[in-house]
């Protein structure tokens, strides 16, 4: 005989056979209206109907009374093999002994009494009553095949769900479609947040509506909470964890399961309970959707980066002038669907070094925000770039379009200095070569004459523009050095200020008294200075074509040495 003490965790067993591994779980509630026979009648603990049942436990009429029980378990107990067992051992101390196993719920053949009703009603715990003439035997074998029934059912459900959602996937049909998928197949409104849970997307059942104020921050309660159970649960992107979590402002409850790709959680998937507890067919589908939804987002992914790869290869092979021929060039170019026929010009950014990749990203989220269609490459410690323009813009339209991009440009950089060099524009990308050409000369020597913020332009540069052309060409060296050498040693050797005096002088139009007044020195001190010019380089001042090539020689000094004395303005080229 077996005592209520002697009821125990270690001798309590369940009979028949269990499946093991996470199985699918039917109610209570569920069970009994499919498998209980018509005469049984609930007389306690309704509001535990939702509870979920693992596997019938029936009572045996010796020791041990049930084969480990490990939750779940609803017990079929025969009131006269309980006094079979032990005579003082009554319903009500039964169900207190194995209700920290958490059992589903009950059935008794036979008579219950009040004690054991109202301590099923306090512990919410279904206890059904059965006559005594039913067959436990018989009614175990019916709940088994109901229960193997609904989990073949319930896993084929999920496999056909699981098909469906890897169809979506593997067609590309997109992340919406997935979503939309889940929440006509579980009955439930779907959200996908992103990884730093800002809304991405909503899908509802046919016919239902979302929560009202879904977009008004319904989600965000226990977000920490979430956080802290993906960074203390492992992580796998084709079985991710679930966990359901309640909302108690919106006293709603949500399923959810982070989306994990290779680059870790890029989104959380879940559901709402808006009907009813959820079952096991709700963490199966939230499950398989975050699995679909990591494939899709990878693919998405990927296909980004490989469009992302296409545009840099192309835009480096068009700056550089690396194509066979227009056609292929054109080609390319509708590839990345890009009009090559659509007007455009070269524009050169440049910061500090340490500045570059904040440049980078700051044009990147110019690019991203759809003002201007623009398409950069770092080179050599500068951004080099290509913006397409509208048929119809014009000399002014595009000025006044750098002039808001370099202001937008210091504001998202904090007042970094961003020189800008724009070339001419061309219609055609197989063109846009020579406008980087121009862009870039711009862009250096903007920067020498203007400063680190300056905007430049090609078509303002006038004999610049020249110069540029000839720069790394050894006749343009030559005819400096024979022209402003011999000036250009002696203030060297002697710190002196004689190149300066010229610059001056001309600047002035060979007036030595204005030119005396910009360089604050006495007349007499500019006119011995001009002296000692005519003396060292044995030209004539007074000759019109010595001052053209002593002025032009000033000019490519420049060029060549960024660090000489600036000139004045060019009109219209600095910021």
């Amino acid at each position: 005989m077996l005592s209520h003490e002697s009821v125990k965790e270690g001798q309590i067993r369940q009979s028949g056979t269990r499946v093991e591994g996470p199985v699918a779980n039917i109610t209570v509630g569920e069970l009994a209206r499919l498998a209980f026979p018509a005469e049984c009648t609930l007389v306690a603990g309704a509001e535990g109907l939702g509870r979920d049942v693992s596997w019938p436990a029936l009572l045996r009429t010796r020791p041990p009374a049930f084969q480990s029980l490990k939750g779940g378990e609803l017990l079929l107990i025969s009131v006269e093999h309980l006094r079979l067992l032990d005579p003082s051992l009554s319903l009500s101390r039964l169900l207190q002994s194995v209700a920290r196993l958490s059992v589903a719920g009950a059935l008794a053949f036979g008579q219950t009494d009040e004690t054991a009703q109202t301590y099923a009603n306090q512990q919410s715990l279904p206890l059904f009553e059965l006559p005594s003439s039913v067959s436990a035997s018989e009614v175990e074998k019916a709940l088994i095949r109901v229960i193997v029934e609904y989990r073949n059912e319930l896993h084929q459900r999920a496999q056909d769900l699981y098909r469906r959602l890897m169809e979506l996937a593997i067609e590309g049909r997109g992340v919406p479609a997935i979503v939309s998928e889940l929440a006509n197949a579980t009955g439930r409104t779907t959200v996908l947040e992103d990884d730093t849970f800002h809304l991405s997307q909503v899908a509802t059942p046919v016919g239902c509506n979302a929560p009202a104020n879904l977009r008004d921050g319904l989600l965000a309660d226990r977000r920490e909470d979430i956080l802290a159970w993906v960074r203390s649960t492992p992580l796998s992107a084709s079985e991710p964890p679930a966990a359901e979590f309640r909302l108690a402002r919106a006293r709603l409850g949500r399923l959810v399961a982070p989306v994990i790709t290779r680059q870790g959680i890029r989104g959380y998937l879940s559901l709402l309970d808006g009907n009813g507890p959820f079952g096991e067919l709700d963490r199966v589908a939230i499950v398989r959707g975050a699995a679909a939804c990591a494939i899709e987002l990878a693919r998405e992914q990927a296909v980004e980066e490989a469009a992302e790869h296409a545009q840099s290869t192309f835009v480096d092979d068009l700056l550089a002038g690396r194509f066979d021929s227009v056609a292929a060039m054109r080609a390319r170019a509708r590839r990345l669907r890009l009009d090559p026929e659509a007007p455009g010009v070269a524009v050169a950014f440049a910061v500090l070094p340490e500045q570059v990749g904040a440049l980078a990203a700051a044009l990147e989220r110019e690019m991203t925000s759809g003002r201007l269609t623009l398409l950069t490459r770092v080179v050599d410690n500068q951004v080099a770039g290509l913006l397409l323009l509208r048929r119809d813009t014009d000399e002014r339209a595009l000025r006044t379009t750098i002039d808001e991009l370099h202001r937008r440009l210091a504001a998202r950089l904090s007042g970094v200095a961003v020189a800008i060099g724009v070339g001419r524009p061309r219609d055609g990308v197989e063109q846009f070569t020579g406008s980087h050409r121009e862009a870039t000369g711009a862009l250096q020597l903007g920067a020498q004459l203007f400063g680190p913020a300056s905007i430049t332009y090609f078509a303002d540069l006038g004999i610049y523009r020249l110069l540029l052309a000839l720069k790394d060409t050894a006749e343009l060296r030559t005819f400096y050095d024979e022209t402003l050498g011999r000036l250009a040693e002696y203030d060297r050797r002697s710190d002196g200020e004689l190149l300066r005096t010229l610059e001056a002088y001309f600047s002035c139009h060979a007036s030595p008294t204005e030119a005396a007044e910009r360089l604050h020195v006495h007349r007499n001190t500019l006119l011995y200075r001009l002296g000692r010019i005519r003396a060292i380089s044995g030209l004539d001042l007074d000759d019109p074509e010595t001052r053209l090539a002593l002025h032009l020689a000033l000019r490519v000094r420049q060029l060549l040495f960024p660090s000489a004395e600036p000139s004045g303005r060019i009109a219209g080229s600095a910021s």
